[in-house]
């Protein structure tokens, strides 16, 4: 997620723990505001030939992405935003549930399908997975898998590569290759 802040606020957000690990400073914006980019953690299950991304069903609920969109269309302001977020953030605090998600196994794209969209059984929000590539890399099959879906009205599309070993190639063990597509 991406914010902009006024140095001010700013200012408290430098003061947060996760500060420098998974919140960063990306630019400063044409009115001196500075944008800030928030990471989380994506966590991810290996079984047999399997691969699962682990999703946090319940820490936030949905009125959360809405309050930040409407604070960000100018809906509600700043001191109403931070209220509410502080009240979300307090009775959330501590709450996760995590459910699995089918991501991959290669049995998906059998018979040359590059396109599958997976049943409630398999994956809980029903992810369309677009095998994108396919490569060889130090004799291991690498796979480059695509997410699609919608939040709300929204698109949503993020996709990983790693590779027949589920390790995550462009993360894990990186090494540049100008060669690479």
């Amino acid at each position: 997620m991406q914010w902009a802040h006024t140095l001010g606020a700013f200012k408290e957000v430098e003061k947060n723990p996760e500060f420098g690990r998974s919140v960063f400073a990306k630019s400063v914006l044409s009115d001196g505001r500075i944008l800030v980019d928030f990471y989380r953690e994506t966590m991810f299950i290996h079984r047999r030939d399997s691969l699962y991304e682990l999703v946090d069903t319940s820490s936030k609920p949905a009125e959360y992405t809405t309050m930040i969109v409407d604070r960000t269309m100018g809906f509600i302001d700043d001191a109403r935003f931070k209220q509410m977020k502080d009240s979300l953030d307090n009775i959330y605090a501590g709450k996760h549930t995590y459910s699995a998600k089918l991501i991959f196994t290669a049995t998906l794209f059998s018979r040359g399908k590059t396109k599958v969209k997976l049943s409630k059984t398999l994956n809980f929000e029903e992810d369309e997975i677009v095998l994108e590539r396919t490569w060889k890399e130090d004799n291991k099959t690498c796979y480059l898998v695509r997410i699609n879906n919608y939040f709300g009205k929204e698109r949503t599309s993020y996709a990983y590569a790693f590779n027949e070993d589920m390790k995550f190639v462009w993360w894990e063990d990186c090494q540049l290759d100008s060669n690479r597509k």
